[in-house]
């Protein structure tokens, strides 16, 4: 599925830049030119902002596509993302700009499931960016508007520009403005429960609804259910 008439601006809209008001996007070609959007997520504990072209590699990678090129649109307002070098040099991925008055391809929707029950482990993405580290795959389903919208984990040899499955879908619903609820799923194929990393709990802090409601699961049916709010009963504020 597609998503038509998207326009720069609009994807520049969705982009969560509280802090530094400099919104930004990129959108991912893979090597079967399948387009995929991802738009800056800025988060209190700075150094946890979710860059754009993070965003838009974790959402390719989830489709379990493989990442070619990088596009960006140059704004006449705002100055690049720094950190879009040093992703399109690590992942080999083409540069390519574009003027701010041009079109976006169409955009390729996320996989977006109907029911949690539609997920199993047998259909995790395999693609040589996931868990190549750590082999500790971790899926999200985390509950829109829309559906139930799929995210997970990628690593890089490269530490800190790989990005949590909880991450992953999170900034992929502000991609692609859908409503995010206040229910997550959080899988691993290990025998340990998913339990999201301290990272994870602090950006679920500021993006999900404080009724959420996590649902942490192992792949021997191990379960436990927690509100967002006991993971982190201490988040970091500024007040």
């Amino acid at each position: 599925m597609k998503e038509n008439e998207i326009s720069p601006a609009t994807l520049l809209k969705r982009s969560l830049v509280p802090y530094t008001k400099k919104a930004a996007f990129s959108v991912v070609e893979t090597t079967d030119n399948c387009f995929y959007a991802g738009v800056r997520v800025e988060n209190l504990v700075y150094p946890l902002t979710i860059e754009s072209a993070q965003s838009a590699i974790a959402t390719a990678i989830t489709q379990g596509k493989k990442p070619a090129k990088i596009h960006t649109w140059v704004n006449p307002e705002f100055e690049a993302e720094s950190s879009l070098s040093v992703y399109s040099s690590k992942f080999e991925l083409a540069h390519i700009t574009h003027l701010f008055s041009e079109n976006l391809p169409e955009l390729n929707t996320p996989k977006i499931l109907a029911n949690v029950d539609d997920f199993s482990t047998t259909d995790w993405p395999k693609t040589q960016n996931s868990a190549v580290i750590s082999q500790f795959l971790v899926a999200a389903l985390l509950k829109t508007g829309s559906g139930w919208l799929l995210g997970t984990n990628f690593e890089h040899a490269f530490l800190g520009i790989g990005l949590c499955a909880e991450r992953t879908a999170l900034a992929m619903a502000l991609s692609y403005g859908l409503p995010i609820e206040n229910e997550i799923y959080i899988f691993t194929k290990n025998r340990v429960l998913a339990t999201p990393c301290g990272a994870c709990r602090q950006v679920g802090s500021e993006l999900l609804p404080n009724s959420t409601t996590a649902f942490l699961l192992s792949d021997k049916h191990n379960k436990q259910t927690v509100k967002w709010a006991e993971l982190l009963p201490f988040p970091f504020v500024l007040s």
